[in-house]
């Protein structure tokens, strides 16, 4: 380690501090758990700064559907974008920072996008409020400021954990010369994943302490090549634009279900919102006057609910007509586990308007017109 120093005015006093290694893996650990900010979330977005919410620490990762955690990842943070962050906790003198910790840290990404249910993000992090005393819900309010749609941003969360949009930092006291190369390596060959490191150094002085935090990883080229999901990078959608992405895409049978949607809207007076994805566009229903979307249509052929909303809504007047939608469903998703609160539909199938035309009637009890078809433009 060099013998580096950094200099503190203490009253009339100048104190000199010299860089000191962590006693153990778990101080550092524990400080991020504390202060995130030490993620230095303005040095990743001069623009947008990252702010970090902490989901759990020490969160474990199963290599099987509904299987046993085989791994634990020291840290999941969301940003404010929603987007998962993974952070794996290193000191410098542990030999598994040079190679193996990049091969954890893949298997951690990997399986968790394959096995980690959506609704997973949100039960954790609501499960250590719980055992902190902290309000969940003002945490999350918290974070987002003026844009304060809780279920929204759990939403987004899920999404980003299915299409696999995360962040993986590396942290260290110090990141080996291999690392960083691999590390900036990685960060250009990802469009979609960020690989950054950030080195948090600890410096000691008289009665004073200091941890000077700094990112590696990050060249033009990359940031360049990103597809960023900050603020700044977004669209906002409307029917037309939705149809003709989809029609774009080729995926013709969507193009038709954002028309059946528009249609079923306007017929049982629901609110209609669109997404402001940069690429991907999106249309959300929810009942007149509310804020909780209970449908959702992504021009790129996901389609999903939010079946917790929907017993919320004053339409849903069965409950036995949710557990017959979440088998309905659950045999549409089968390859993607047990029928769960978020449901996507990974592909467009050939039912997939059958399928739309069964939920609106099971949900609804109406006929199989409920969705009152509009022919596709040609």
């Amino acid at each position: 380690m060099t013998d580096s120093v950094i200099f503190q005015m203490q009253g009339d006093k100048l104190v000199e501090m010299r860089e000191q290694l962590y006693d153990t893996e778990a101080l550092l650990q524990d400080f991020l758990s504390q202060y995130p900010a030490l993620l230095a979330g303005e040095q990743m977005d001069q623009i947008a700064p990252r702010r970090w919410l902490l989901v759990q620490p020490e969160i474990g990762v199963p290599d099987q559907l509904n299987g046993a955690s085989r791994w634990a990842l020291d840290h999941l943070f969301l940003d404010q974008d929603a987007r998962p962050t993974f952070v794996e906790v290193k000191r410098s003198t542990n030999t598994q920072i040079r190679r193996e910790v990049i091969g954890q840290m893949l298997d951690y990404a990997a399986n968790a996008t394959a096995y980690w249910p959506g609704e997973r993000l949100r039960n954790e992090f609501e499960k250590r409020c719980q055992e902190q005393g902290d309000d969940p819900e003002a945490k999350v309010i918290e974070l987002l400021g003026n844009d304060n749609d809780v279920d929204a941003f759990w939403h987004r969360a899920a999404e980003n954990l299915q299409r696999g949009r995360l962040r993986l930092l590396f942290v260290a006291d110090v990141l080996p010369p291999e690392l960083r190369r691999v590390v900036e390596f990685l960060n250009g060959a990802f469009s979609d994943i960020e690989v950054l490191g950030v080195e948090i150094k600890q410096y000691k002085g008289e009665n004073a302490l200091a941890l000077v935090p700094r990112v590696i990883g990050q060249t033009v080229k990359a940031e360049d090549m990103k597809t960023s999901l900050s603020s700044r990078e977004t669209k906002n959608w409307t029917f037309e634009t939705c149809l003709e992405d989809s029609r774009n895409r080729g995926y013709f049978e969507v193009e038709k279900t954002f028309q059946n949607m528009m249609s079923f809207a306007k017929k049982h007076g629901l609110d209609v919102r669109w997404g402001t994805g940069k690429k991907i566009g999106s249309m959300k229903l929810s009942p007149a006057g509310t804020k909780e979307p209970f449908l959702y249509l992504e021009s790129a052929g996901l389609f999903y609910i939010n079946a917790i909303a929907v017993p919320k809504t004053a339409l849903f007047d069965d409950p036995t007509r949710y557990e017959h939608l979440k088998t309905l469903f659950g045999q549409i998703v089968a390859e993607n586990g047990p029928p769960a609160d978020q449901i996507y539909l990974r592909q467009v199938r050939e039912d997939f308007e059958v399928s739309l035309a069964a939920f609106l009637q099971t949900l609804f009890g109406m006929g199989q017109q409920a969705a009152n078809p509009v022919q596709p433009h040609a």
